[in-house]
This record gives C-alpha cells, sequence and structure tokens, in this order.
C-alpha cells in the first residue's frame, strides 16, 4: 500500500479480486505484494514484474508466456501459481500461493547442516517437484537454498521462485542468470540447458 493506505495505481486491475495486505520486497524490476484473495479468503504473493525499454518488453513476454505453463503445475512441493495477468504494456502480475517459513538458506545460516534423515526428506521433495515440472517441459534454472521454503506448521518443503523458468525446448534469452555457486555451468556461457541443469544445481 501506499503511504496513505491507497492501492498502487499498478494493482488497480486486481484490486476486485485481491485485497492489499503490504508490501514483502521491491527492487527497480520486481515488488512482492502480500495480498488475500477476496473469495478464498487465502493469502497470496502478488509478484509485479517491469520491464525495461524494448528489451526487457521482449523478455518480459516469453516470461509471462512461460509463466502460464506454471499455473498448471499443481504439486505438493512446489509453490502454486494461481494467474498471470498483463497490467500494462510493461508491467506483468503473477498471483502465487503464500507459503509461510523460512528458507532453506535461513536455517543453515542457524543450524549449519541438516540431519541426515531431514536432508534426505529435503532432496527427495525437490527431486519430485523437479521431476514433475520437467515432465511438463518446465526448468527452473535457479534451484538454491534461498528458493527452498520449509512451511511452518508442516515442515512440507517447497521448491519456489520460478521468476527465470523456461520450456525445456526454449534457447537461452536475454534474462540468462549470471554464475553463481548453485548454477550449472551451461547457463553461465550460454549453452543450451536441459533438465539435467536443475539436477546438477540440486545436487551441489
Amino acid at each position: 500500500m501506499t503511504a496513505d493506505g491507497d492501492v498502487p495505481a499498478e494493482l488497480s486491475k486486481l484490486h476486485k479480486s485481491y485485497e492489499l495486505l503490504g508490501e514483502l520486497s521491491r527492487d527497480d524490476m520486481v515488488t512482492v505484494y502480500l495480498a488475500r484473495d477476496r473469495l478464498s479468503g487465502k493469502e497470496v504473493a502478488i509478484k509485479v514484474l517491469r520491464a525495461l525499454g524494448a528489451r526487457g518488453r521482449e523478455a518480459l513476454a516469453h516470461y509471462a508466456s512461460d509463466a502460464r505453463l506454471l499455473t498448471a503445475l499443481e504439486h505438493p512441493n512446489i509453490v502454486t501459481v494461481y494467474t498471470v495477468k498483463w497490467l500494462s504494456e510493461d508491467v506483468v502480475a503473477v498471483v502465487t500461493e503464500r507459503v509461510r517459513g523460512p528458507s532453506l538458506r535461513q536455517v543453515l545460516d542457524v543450524a549449519g547442516t541438516l540431519p541426515v534423515a531431514r536432508a534426505t526428506d529435503v532432496l527427495r521433495g525437490l527431486g519430485r517437484a523437479l521431476a514433475w515440472a520437467h515432465s511438463s517441459q518446465i526448468m527452473h534454472r535457479d534451484v538454491r537454498p534461498e528458493n527452498v521454503i520449509f512451511e511452518d506448521g508442516t515442515g512440507r518443503v517447497v521448491l519456489s521462485d520460478f521468476g527465470l523458468a523456461r520450456r525445456i525446448e526454449a534457447a537461452p534469452g536475454a534474462d540468462q542468470p549470471a554464475a553463481d555457486a548453485y548454477r550449472a555451468p551451461e547457463l553461465a556461457d550460454g549453452r543450451y540447458p536441459d533438465r539435467r541443469t536443475d539436477v546438477y544445481s540440486l545436487g551441489i
């Protein structure tokens, strides 16, 4: 919400369906809002992505197209994507399930390591999530501890943030992620990624 409690103009097209509760994070290109579905009463996260220039609009169009595939990707170990909506020619909103709980990164920062049994459960859950996504021809492309959530109360392990997800057959795009400790080498040098890209990150 804005300082005076008004709904941001960019969310006006979603106001009838979702009650805005607050802002979770923000940078130059992405803002994430907390909201409530007016019909179901469930909390949701609304990720608003903005294009910067013509090249950015092209990348955003590819992302919106691929993100729509995620609405059919229902799995207990994957954050559910409810809808994808263009708010303007430069802005797309992705509405997802809101999962409350710490990330694997936060847990590891405190605990250092996980017990073997828990680590095995986590790997199995993430492996099932990736197998399901891959069977639907979707790559995550950004599997790392920050994108793994342990749900409060249930302990369910959930793979989140499919912001870099793409169809498996798609060519590398302008938004190719920069290399980090969890990303496969082909993502750093422009080669075509495939299912093994996500498996590599899971193994790391």
